[in-house]
C-alpha cells in the first residue's frame, strides 16, 4: 500500500492531538475517529472524476482554450493528489484506503491521458517535443495503474480496467512500449520525463506560450 503513496506525493503529517485529563481527552479521542470516519470516503474523488469526464468531452477548439484547460485540469490532478495524502492519514487501515487510492489512481491515469492528449497537440509545430511530452505522461499514468494492481496482488480493480486500454492506445501511437505491470517502475518512468527538457530545448522558438494572464480589471471608487 505504501507504493501507492509515493506515486502521488509526500505524506502529509498531522498536526499532534493535544491530550486533555480525564473524560475531556476520551471524548477529544471519540469525535476524532468519527470526524475520520466520516471523511474515509470517496465523495471528494467522485467530484474530480466528473471534472475530467468534462474535460474529455469537451476538448478545446484552439491553442488558448487548450492552455486553460490544461491549468484546470492541472489543478485537478493537484487535488486529487492532495486527497490521496489526507485519506492516507484519516483512513483506519489498508481495508479503507485500497478502493479509495485505485479511485484515485483511476482518475489520475485519466487525466494524465488527458494532458498527454492535449500538450501533443499544442506542441505540434515540433514533433519532437509534442513525443516526449506525451509519453513523460503516459509513463506516468501507467506507473499509477501498475501501482494499483501490483499492490492487489495482479488483480485488476473494477474502476481501473476501462483505464488501461485508453493508455495502451496512446502508447500505441507513440510506438511507446509499456512494461509488465510487475517491471513498471519510477526509474522507468524517469527515462521518459528526463527526455523532455533536452525535447522541448530542440525546439527552443518553434512552441506556442501560455497567453499572458488577464490583469484586474479596475475597482472603481467615489469621487470624494
Amino acid at each position: 500500500m505504501r507504493r501507492l503513496a509515493l506515486i502521488l506525493a509526500a505524506f502529509v503529517a498531522a498536526a499532534p492531538l493535544v491530550a486533555g485529563a480525564g473524560t475531556a481527552h476520551s471524548s477529544h479521542s471519540a469525535q476524532s475517529e468519527v470526524a475520520a470516519a466520516n471523511r474515509c470516503n470517496g465523495r471528494m474523488i467522485d467530484d474530480y472524476q466528473i471534472q475530467i469526464q468534462g474535460f474529455e468531452r469537451h476538448p478545446p477548439g484552439n491553442d488558448n482554450a487548450i492552455w486553460q484547460q490544461l491549468s484546470e485540469l492541472g489543478d485537478t490532478l493537484s487535488a486529487l493528489g492532495e486527497e490521496h495524502n489526507v485519506l492516507d492519514h484519516v483512513c483506519a487501515n489498508d481495508t479503507d484506503k485500497a478502493p479509495l487510492f485505485a479511485q484515485i489512481n483511476a482518475a489520475t491515469a485519466t487525466g494524465l491521458v488527458l494532458r498527454a492528449n492535449l500538450t501533443n497537440k499544442l506542441y505540434a509545430p515540433c514533433p519532437p517535443a509534442a513525443t516526449a511530452v506525451a509519453q513523460a505522461q503516459l509513463a506516468q499514468a501507467w506507473l499509477a495503474i501498475a501501482a494499483t494492481i501490483n499492490d492487489q496482488n495482479g488483480t485488476i480493480p473494477v474502476i481501473i480496467a476501462p483505464v488501461i486500454p485508453k493508455i495502451q492506445a496512446r502508447a500505441a501511437a507513440f510506438n511507446m512500449a509499456l512494461p509488465t505491470y510487475t517491471e513498471t517502475s519510477a526509474y522507468w518512468r524517469d527515462q521518459f520525463a528526463n527526455a523532455v527538457t533536452p525535447a522541448m530545448q530542440s525546439c527552443a522558438g518553434k512552441l506556442p506560450t501560455p497567453p499572458p494572464t488577464p490583469s484586474p480589471e479596475p475597482i472603481d471608487t467615489p469621487n470624494p
